[in-house]
């Protein structure tokens, strides 16, 4: 697994040279590669995929993997109140004990590792650019991690996810929970290694219902456990 990993970091490393040498001025962005412990892990295969970091301040680039899972933490301790994205993936992931336990092991990270300030504002050159750099390492995640699932935060992150990672996707057409912008997909992606569920949640940048939230994180764990447990 380290000879993998070793890999993903050098690519890494390398796409993220090609997009500052592009754009002097996301070098101080940095990037973050991972947000939790593991990196696919063999059972159960499960991904947890953001769009890109986020906050909006300059920070160094981190190749590794983080000494706890990130987005599984309390919703009340220091970490979760100052950053809305955790505060919001704890309540979800932390609604069953059934669904924390099968993430503890998932892989998170991102459609794309690198920072910039808000997605849907960045200049379309440097988002174009993204997608193109971010596609060789998200491949490579997907072919290390063969996943039986993937979880993304965000409608946006759908076609994000189909586009860099060059996944086929059916389904997906009505929702199966939640309200307005803050509702929860199922679809079916095609690849190498066969078929996986991606499961589109709320973005837990925006969605601060702790209803919602609940009611996402057991329809999660439905789906999971009974994909972990066949």
């Amino acid at each position: 697994m380290q000879d993998k990993l070793g890999a993903l970091q050098e690519i890494t490393r390398e796409q993220f040279e090609r997009l500052t040498n592009s754009f002097p001025e996301l070098q101080p962005r940095g990037l973050t590669l991972f947000l939790g412990r593991h990196y696919a892990h063999t059972h159960p295969r499960i991904m947890m995929l953001g769009i890109n970091p986020g906050l909006d301040e300059d920070l160094p680039a981190d190749y590794d993997l983080q000494s706890y899972n990130c987005l599984l933490g309390d919703p009340t301790d220091a970490a979760a109140r100052r950053i809305c994205y955790w505060r919001n993936a704890g309540r979800c992931f932390r609604a069953n004990p059934a669904l924390l336990a099968v993430m503890e092991w998932a892989t998170f990270s991102f459609c794309s590792p690198f920072r910039t300030p808000r997605w849907s504002q960045t200049l379309r050159p440097q988002r174009e650019l993204i997608e193109v750099l971010s596609r060789p390492i998200l491949q490579r995640m997907l072919e290390d991690c063969r996943p039986t699932a993937v979880i993304l935060a965000g409608r946006v992150a759908v076609p994000l996810f189909a586009r860099i990672g060059e996944v086929s996707l059916v389904g997906g057409a009505t929702p199966e929970g939640g309200r307005g912008a803050r509702t929860w997909t199922k679809f079916v992606g095609h690849a190498a290694w066969g078929e996986f569920d991606v499961l589109q949640v709320p973005h837990f940048s925006v969605c601060n219902s702790l209803v919602g939230l609940q009611e996402c994180g057991e329809w999660l764990t439905t789906v999971l456990c009974q994909r972990t447990t066949s």
